[in-house]
């Protein structure tokens, strides 16, 4: 109900507020409200560079959100809500990352990367180690975790949904073989 462009919304894990970018500065920066509407607007993050969010873990710490790079491809960044509240990178490099979701557990990270020269879903440990997996075979975007995080869901670019099960939600990721779920009526 303003004059500014709000977008990208993401529930706390208590259903309690919503996190979103706006721009009444001019660039995007994350806010939080409550659901209900009370109260004024919080912002999160305010930085020179525009912010969008992706996630928010289930234990209410971190919010994930993208950041462009030097080279305008999209970095995924870590604020957290807790301590100084220093954002971090998560996945810094010269290909675009996008569409970073936690594990329910906050264990794993999954998003997509054309690092490969085309749209993957990969996954890395939360905190980050190093070690990463790709889970998409042909093509892949628009990664989400399964309630319980035992399957990782992602969108191919001939618009087919893929399943892939996550036998375990511990300390190695394990992933089966990705199969085709449905034909959908979605752009990624």
């Amino acid at each position: 109900f303003r004059p500014t462009i709000d977008d990208d919304p993401v529930w706390s894990p208590d259903g309690e507020y919503v996190i979103f970018d706006s721009n009444p500065r001019g660039t995007p920066n994350i806010f939080r409200k409550r659901y209900s509407g009370a109260g004024s607007e919080e912002v999160l993050l305010a930085a020179d560079t525009a912010a969008y969010p992706y996630d928010w873990s289930s234990d209410g710490r971190f919010i994930l959100y993208s950041k462009p790079a030097p080279k305008g491809n999209p970095d995924i960044w870590v604020l957290p809500l807790t301590g100084d509240r220093v954002p971090f990178p998560y996945v810094n490099t010269d290909a675009g990352e996008n569409d970073a979701k936690f594990s329910p557990n906050v264990r794993w990270v999954a998003y997509s990367s054309n690092e490969s020269g085309k749209e993957e879903v990969y996954v890395q440990s939360f905190p980050q180690s190093g070690a990463k997996w790709q889970v998409s075979t042909s093509g892949g975007a628009s990664p989400l975790w399964r309630n319980d995080g035992k399957e990782l869901f992602y969108v191919t670019p001939s618009k087919k949904l893929m399943s892939v099960d996550v036998p375990t939600t511990g300390e190695t990721f394990e992933q089966g073989i990705p199969k085709l779920l449905f034909d959908v009526d979605v752009d990624v």
